[in-house]
């Protein structure tokens, strides 16, 4: 292992250094090739450095811009690396090195690497897969906080989005609903999970009545302009509240226990 790379990154978040340490020392312990070692290195800094470097199936990035990278075109040109272990780079690299953090490694790694003494690849997708669940647990719990606050917020949104269903004009939300108070009491002070499969019964009809695969009578009298500019409004609304800016003070609250 090269053991010169050094971490770089900026953002307030320990765990990186701390599973760095961890691929190095796996690194050293399946004894694996500097060559390997610096193509990992490189695919890493891509993945986690500013600018970042999303996936590139979406509209982030496109993975010919990537290959033009400094710190790609240095290893792809390097004759150094035996050609297979580069076309394996050159793949991942096409493929995403975010998605590495996400268990997707090119097949290439594993035949271009079949002479070393020991295996390696599985070992390498358990840590960046551990990797990705910590940086995911670190983004929940720095945007909503500890899991007890992060359900309380859950819950508040999901009653939040409940009140627009049961509020908004009928032309808005489409499905016949019951908009008594009693009614309206009952879904606020049930389980989250009734809330949520609630809001998601309203969500599939609505999408069968624009889809005109469920009878109507105001999208029947409604231009598609109109309806158009109805969803907008809605919608609009539906992510005020699932963002939390439509969150009430008076929201009813139960004695249901935050999951582990």
């Amino acid at each position: 292992v090269t053991g010169t790379w050094q971490k770089p990154w900026t953002i307030s978040y320990n765990a990186h250094g701390k599973f760095f340490t961890k691929f190095t020392e796996l690194m050293q312990d399946k004894e694996i090739p500097n060559d390997i070692v610096r193509m990992f290195e490189a695919g890493i800094d891509i993945a986690l450095l500013t600018p970042l470097r999303y996936s590139y199936d979406d509209v982030h990035i496109d993975e010919d811009d990537i290959m033009t990278d400094d710190r790609v075109t240095e290893i792809i040109t390097d004759e150094t690396i035996r050609e297979d272990r580069r076309e394996a780079f050159t793949q991942q690299t096409r493929m995403g090195w975010t998605k590495i953090f996400l268990g997707y490694f090119t097949n290439t790694w594993r035949t271009s690497t079949e002479n070393l003494e020991f295996p390696w690849v599985a070992s390498c997708i358990r840590l960046f897969l551990d990797w990705g669940r910590a940086c995911w647990t670190h983004r929940n719990n720095h945007l909503y906080g500890p899991s007890k606050k992060r359900h309380k917020q859950k819950r508040q949104r999901l009653q939040a989005e409940a009140r627009v269903w049961l509020e908004a004009p009928t032309c808005e939300s489409l499905v016949p609903l019951q908009r008594s108070a009693r009614f309206r009491r009952d879904l606020t002070r049930a389980t989250t999970e009734t809330i949520s499969t609630w809001l998601l019964k309203q969500q599939t009809l609505r999408k069968l009545i624009r889809k005109k695969r469920r009878a109507n009578i105001i999208s029947c009298f409604q231009s598609e302009t109109s309806m158009e500019l109805l969803d907008r409004t809605f919608q609009k609304k539906l992510i005020e509240a699932r963002r939390g800016t439509r969150v009430q003070n008076d929201t009813d609250n139960t004695n249901e226990e935050p999951p582990d």
